[in-house]
């Protein structure tokens, strides 16, 4: 899901690792060119939400650092 945060658009997601069986939070932050400025992962986890979560609190946290 798209998300609008100040003046940047960030994705998050979480994937599952077939090899760990955790999910991964992944993050991709947009910049208002449509330029990927960013794109990372947090730490891997047992629950898709939980996962997800991070990712978006993550990705926010970087651009209130900007």
């Amino acid at each position: 899901m798209d998300t609008s945060y100040k003046d940047f658009t960030f994705l998050a997601s979480a994937e599952l690792d077939s090899a760990s069986n955790k999910w991964n939070g992944r993050y991709r932050i947009i910049n208002e060119e449509g330029i990927v400025v960013l794109e990372s992962f947090v730490d891997p986890m047992d629950n898709e939400t939980q996962a997800q979560s991070n990712a978006e609190t993550a990705a926010k946290s970087w651009i209130d650092q900007q």
